[in-house]
């Protein structure tokens, strides 16, 4: 009884799900933006057969009908959206020829369709804020989805975490909220913190500031030292390339940010009676990582493994199923690296593609004028993203990789590109 009841309000949610991004987008295009961006850390699993149905992808179908019935889809014909397209094609082409390469067939598809469906996200948040371009409600958005996560996050402080650190003899958490772990939820900060400063610095706000502060201290309170590194990366970024006018709301939106996190890290401090919070680089898990692995045994594997398909890799998806084959029996997990992982599932064109994307996610917003901050946020986010996953994957999962694609799309939307001035000539 507790199943079917379970059930039909896991498919009423769905159903209202699909509803309400349908007639959002067809009332206001940028209400489709919204719902996609607030429910992609939320997901309320369902599987059906070998299919995993979520809410974002409800969503998705919904918005991208609303925008079909009111014929708004638009082909991203800027320059910097439409490279990021093509670089997303790339990465679809090579995963999909991988699938011929592959062991496990159907984890190649799923990583295909997986691709699909982040350009698929890409060209409907797009589409939405270019018809309807409203910055206020992203910046609403942005910071409720942002404060919503740490939130979720904070609470495992008390009622338990998924991992935990031995610190000086000290059993700390690392929390993870909404998302898979706590090096994801770094990631899920790391590119949500650059566009919510950016935000703040182009104009004052109470909330948006508010998240960012909360945001800072879940960063910290997530013990990833690459994602707090790569944040504050891009944060300097951002900096940079900010205007001089408004660099004073800039440093109070750090300040406060950084204020938060201190404060987190003092109480910890305080409770655990120990200032061992310094030694980060000395850190020691105490979970068992029989089934996970250290990165220099899985960077390893993934070379030996790439060697015996240089070219078109061992397929998609398939490093976690064959990486026993590389002398670690008991781990199922993928490479801890974006690109490692590329290459040795993809082969050498894979990994081209996926550093064509990159390339593009970053250096293809300097096409824009920056003083969007969207735009800003968008190339921070990007920049810090990319450092990240040198030692973690992150787009792995769709609650990271959809955010960051969902970025994207309104940092290109927002931009406003440089062209080159036509020449009139008059008729010979």
């Amino acid at each position: 009884m507790t199943e079917i009841i379970t059930g039909a309000a896991i498919a009423l949610t769905y159903g209202c799900v699909a509803a309400f991004s349908v007639l959002g987008t067809v009332r206001a295009p940028i209400y489709g933006a919204a719902l996609l961006l607030a429910l992609q850390p939320f997901a309320l699993y369902c599987q059906i057969g070998d299919t995993t149905l979520t809410l974002a992808k409800v969503a998705l179908i919904g918005v991208l009908a609303g925008l079909l019935y009111r014929s708004r889809v638009r082909v991203p014909f800027s320059r910097t959206a439409g490279w990021l397209v093509a670089a997303q094609l790339a990465v679809i082409a090579t995963t999909a020829v991988s699938i011929w390469q592959a062991q496990f067939v159907s984890a190649a598809i799923r990583e295909t369709l997986k691709a699909c469906e982040y350009l698929l996200l890409f060209v409907a948040v797009y589409s939405c804020y270019r018809a309807d371009p409203r910055e206020p409600l992203m910046r609403w958005v942005l910071s409720a989805v942002t404060a919503l996560v740490c939130i979720t996050a904070l609470l495992q402080e008390v009622a338990g975490a998924p991992s935990q650190l031995l610190i000086n003899g000290h059993l700390i958490p690392r929390i993870a909220g909404a998302l898979e772990g706590p090096n994801q939820l770094a990631g899920f900060l790391g590119i949500m913190i650059p566009v919510l400063l950016a935000l703040c610095i182009a104009r004052s706000d109470r909330w948006c500031a508010a998240s960012l502060g909360l945001a800072t201290a879940t960063l910290l309170m997530t013990f990833s030292r690459a994602g707090v590194v790569t944040t504050a990366i891009a944060v300097a970024l951002v900096f940079l390339l900010s205007r001089d006018g408004s660099r004073r709301l800039g440093t109070l939106a750090v300040a406060i940010g950084a204020g938060a996190g201190l404060a987190g890290a003092g109480a910890w401090a305080a409770a655990t009676g120990s200032l061992e919070l310094l030694r980060l680089w000395h850190l020691e898990s105490t979970s068992d990582t029989g089934g996970v692995g250290t990165r220099s045994r899985l960077w390893r594997a993934a070379l030996l493994l790439w060697q015996r398909h240089p070219i078109w890799g061992i397929g998609a998806g398939n490093f976690e199923y064959q990486v026993r084959f590389a002398g670690l029996p008991r781990v199922r997990t993928h490479a801890n690296s974006l690109f490692l992982q590329a290459l040795v599932e993809q082969g050498v064109l894979g990994l081209v593609s996926t550093l064509f994307l990159v390339w593009q996610s970053i250096l293809g917003f300097a096409r824009t004028s920056l003083g969007a901050p969207l735009s800003l946020g968008a190339m921070a986010a990007s920049l810090g993203l990319a450092l990240h996953q040198i030692v973690d994957l992150l787009i792995f999962y769709p609650k990271v990789g959809g955010t960051w694609w969902i970025l994207l799309a309104l940092g290109c939307a927002a931009a406003r590109e440089f062209l080159r001035p036509v020449e009139n000539r008059s008729p010979a």
